[in-house]
């Protein structure tokens, strides 16, 4: 298994009037054309598993939670996570 010391991983989160965004981005590969265009959504893919899992257990509690995927300008992947405030 190959190590790599360059990896980062930067968590934000903004507080709206009416949601909460957290955005998780990454410095890695980035995700795929195929995964960004796809018309499944994230939790019904076949790859990203740990990804799809939390975004289900999210949904348990927040069932109108969204999930965008994108990639960054350099590269990297970018998750963001939209939650409606109660």
């Amino acid at each position: 298994m190959k190590t790599r010391s360059d990896l980062m991983i930067v968590v934000t989160c903004e507080q709206l009037e009416n949601a909460v965004t957290f955005t998780v981005i990454d410095n890695g590969g980035g995700f795929s054309s195929e995964k960004l265009i796809s018309d499944l959504p994230p939790v019904e893919s076949e790859t990203h598993h740990g990804l799809a899992n939390s975004f289900r257990r999210l949904q348990m509690l927040y069932p109108t939670a969204n999930m965008q995927l994108s990639n960054t300008d350099d590269g990297g992947a970018k998750v963001t996570l939209h939650v409606a405030r109660a």
